[in-house]
């Protein structure tokens, strides 16, 4: 992926799935351990909204 550093910069703090994906692939982890606040589940066995659409622009 090809994103300007701002963004990468900014998905720190602010909801951004292409830099998420960025992120997350560089360094080889699942982004609830990043940002657990934004794939919290509101029941167990559940995706979030935001779940779904990463496994989307994983695949």
């Amino acid at each position: 992926m090809n994103l300007k550093f701002t963004t990468l910069a900014n998905t720190l703090t602010k909801s951004h799935q292409k830099g998420e994906m960025a992120i997350i692939k560089a360094i080889g982890v699942e982004p609830q351990l990043i940002w657990p606040s934004r794939y919290q589940n509101f029941k167990q066995g559940q995706h979030s909204v935001r779940e779904l659409k990463m496994k989307k622009l994983k695949e």
